[in-house]
């Protein structure tokens, strides 16, 4: 009986030993599952990141480009405004010669009244502008309608606008 008892015993012992291999071996299979669906995830991701990073690389370069492209356009426009100072200057130096009466008989009665030049000298003939304002104005002079916009305007609004433009 004793014996019989241990073989019992022994029966329910291999019984319990391939029921926990069993459970232990879909254990096994779902996480095998689990590796497999996360293999494909992870590449996906991979993926996307990969052509994330595309679209990061041609931003920078956009963006260094049209930081290079804008730093050439301020170098001309710089240029340009710096010959227009030195011509205002010897216009002024030429001013300065003449008495205050005929500089503002000139500017009304010459033909080119809206030309840079012109508006050159009625920014000089204004008191407290910076030479920071005065670039500004003259960065703006290029463009022919901010010019006659600037001679048509009273003087208060002539100081107010060059400090606009100084702001910009």
């Amino acid at each position: 009986m004793q014996l019989c008892n241990q073989l019992l015993d022994l029966k329910d012992s291999v019984d319990n030993l391939r029921g926990n291999t069993q459970t232990k071996y879909s254990a096994c299979l779902r996480i095998a599952g689990g590796v497999a669906e996360m293999k494909h995830e992870l590449s996906k991701l991979q993926k996307h990141i990969n052509s994330q990073g595309v679209l990061v690389q041609d931003l920078m370069t956009g963006v260094a480009l049209g930081r290079h492209r804008k730093r050439r356009t301020s170098d001309t426009d710089i240029n340009k405004s710096l010959e227009l100072i030195q011509s205002s200057i010897a216009s002024r130096t030429e001013m300065s010669n003449s008495s205050s009466s005929s500089k503002k008989s000139e500017s009304v009665s010459s033909p080119d009244r809206y030309s840079i030049e012109a508006c050159m000298k009625v920014l000089y003939e204004m008191e407290n502008i910076t030479a920071h304002e005065c670039v500004a104005a003259a960065m703006t002079f290029l463009q022919a309608d901010w010019r006659t916009v600037f001679i048509m305007m009273p003087d208060d609004a002539r100081r107010a606008w060059v400090a606009k433009e100084a702001q910009k």
